[in-house]
């Protein structure tokens, strides 16, 4: 006979209030966007959704994660 599990059956994640933890520096953000804006066909015209997919980008290249496994702060 299985226990029951003590976690809830559905978390809830709707109080998305994770603060990000940004793991490119500003300063080397602003690098890759001072790159990017040299780039056409790439919009960048809002810098915090661009700066989520970079540093999204950057944690699956670094951690070996997959894109659909990401953690929720980095966007959907």
């Amino acid at each position: 006979m299985h226990k029951k599990s003590k976690l809830p059956s559905k978390l809830n994640f709707e109080k998305k209030e994770a603060v990000m933890h940004y793991l490119i520096k500003d300063t080397e953000f602003e690098e890759i966007l001072k790159f990017l804006s040299q780039v056409k066909r790439i919009h960048k015209k809002d810098r915090v959704q661009l700066r989520r997919f970079i540093e999204a980008v950057y944690f699956v290249c670094r951690s070996g994660c997959q894109w659909r496994l990401l953690p929720f702060y980095y966007g959907d």
